[in-house]
């Protein structure tokens, strides 16, 4: 069953992707439903055998098999990282609203890589998701776990407004991911993500830095590091939460 869920994620993450290809597109919606995926660099249609996740870019070593032109490297690791994450969500036996949020994230992942910024609609339909579900736990289960989670994003939602005032509102769509994340999965979750996002993405700029001193100035999106966060937020939670975090949060 793990590798059914493994399977499941690779391929919701090539559907993901060719979506957020359309979309920044703008293609109409019939284009969008029933036109062919297709090569970004000789614009032929892709067959069944170019469209199987990772194990295409492997077979045609990462170029398309019609032109030759490269594959970009984001495709076959992010439909990876999707892979193992839907398959350590099914082992560690999580609720339903991680199968939610996680591709939502995906998205803005893609979405921020491409364009180095996340549109307002899809964060503000992931924050009312996860208020929504914040409510109903605390309604169902009025506890100090469930007032923390929507404590804490209030809080942090203050500290940005006071360093941000009278500035450029910058990170916003960030910050409502991590409000999002405490509000749907608790304290602890969100704090984890936010951790192993800090480090994946401190780890990725020390490496640009090394590899080209220019780089240190270099954008880098946010939000594939906090994919990668919750990652491994997901295979270490109940660790963290034992030995850095009170058991109830």
């Amino acid at each position: 069953m793990i590798l059914l869920y493994f399977i499941v994620g690779l391929v919701l993450a090539s559907f993901i992707n060719a979506s957020a290809y359309r979309l920044r597109k703008g293609l109409e919606l019939k284009d969008f439903v029933i036109r062919p995926s297709h090569c970004e660099k000789c614009k032929r249609d892709l067959r069944w055998f170019d469209l199987i996740p990772v194990l295409s870019y492997l077979i045609f070593k990462g170029r398309c098999s019609q032109c030759k032109a490269p594959v970009y490297w984001y495709y076959p690791i992010s439909e990876l990282v999707l892979g193992i994450s839907f398959a350590s969500l099914y082992y560690g036996s999580f609720t339903w609203e991680y199968y939610v949020t996680l591709p939502i994230i995906f998205f803005l992942s893609y979405w921020d890589v491409k364009d180095k910024s996340i549109p307002k609609q899809v964060t503000d339909a992931l924050l009312v998701f996860s208020l929504i579900i914040a409510v109903i736990s605390v309604i169902s289960e009025f506890s100090s776990s469930n007032i923390f989670r929507v404590l804490i994003p209030v809080v942090l939602l203050g500290v940005w407004g006071i360093i941000n005032w009278g500035k450029e509102k910058m990170g916003w769509g960030d910050l409502i991911i991590f409000m999002s994340l405490i509000l749907a999965h608790g304290v602890a979750f969100g704090l984890s993500v936010l951790f192993f996002t800090i480090l994946a993405g401190g780890v990725w700029g020390i490496i640009l830095v090394v590899k080209d001193r220019e780089n240190r100035k270099k954008y880098i999106p946010l939000v594939p590091f906090i994919l990668i966060g919750f990652v491994l937020a997901i295979n270490t939670v109940e660790h963290i939460k034992t030995y850095l975090f009170l058991p109830n949060l």
